[in-house]
């Protein structure tokens, strides 16, 4: 009961409320993933590249079907690549890349992983790669998409 409350919370609260709360939530449910997802934010904006990275990997974990995690991810790879790219770091910009071409198989590996009562609900889950973030990885020589 308190989880969910929290949870309530979190959606309105911003900024050292926000990171608190989710701090809080997880340590009532470690499997509450909009608590990683906060976590992941916040640890995007301080910079903090790496700990965004794995919460935001914990987030998908927790809530497969959720296509909007699966790009908020490609987001913060595409930047954190960026970064890397612009300070000639071309170990953690090839690192940044792997994991931006492994997203659009990972998602459909989520749907052929789906039973077959699953496949049969009138509310399918949206796990297409869009079009846009495809063009962008051809563009960088990745046409095996």
């Amino acid at each position: 009961a308190y989880t969910t409350a929290l949870v309530r919370q979190l959606a309105a609260a911003d900024g050292e409320r926000k990171t608190a709360l989710a701090g809080s939530i997880l340590s009532l449910n470690s499997d509450a993933a909009p608590a990683h997802d906060a976590e992941a934010s916040a640890a995007f904006a301080s910079g903090d590249y790496e700990t965004a990275l794995a919460e935001k990997r914990e987030t998908i974990r927790l809530n497969r079907y959720d296509r909007q995690q699966y790009l908020e991810y490609f987001e913060m790879l595409r930047h954190t690549w960026e970064q890397a790219a612009a300070r000639g770091d071309r170990g953690t910009a090839a690192e940044m890349m792997a994991l931006m071409q492994a997203i659009p198989e990972e998602m459909k590996e989520v749907l052929d992983g789906t039973s077959v009562l699953g496949r049969k609900i009138q509310d399918q889950p949206n796990l297409r790669f869009p079009e846009e973030y495809r063009q962008w990885l051809v563009k960088r020589g990745f046409n095996s998409y």
